[in-house]
């Protein structure tokens, strides 16, 4: 997450045109919930490839069933 210093700087090549500082200090961010995390982003690719799997099944399926009915 960027926040903007409104610290007055010294270069004038360094502000918008609206005069306004184009100053960013990066903050760190720290996980409570890191297990969490790591749980949801494996829940999701499991999903992901389960969906996967499921539409190259319709796909086949569909295909199968347009040559049939040709």
């Amino acid at each position: 997450m960027n926040a903007i210093s409104k610290q007055a700087m010294q270069d004038d090549e360094n502000l918008q045109p609206g005069g306004e500082p184009n100053q960013y200090q990066h903050q760190t961010m720290t996980l409570h919930n890191t297990v969490g995390l790591v749980f949801m982003s494996i829940f999701s690719f499991v999903l992901l490839m389960v969906l996967a799997r499921q539409q190259a099944r319709y796909h086949e399926l569909a295909a199968r069933w347009a040559e049939k009915n040709d």
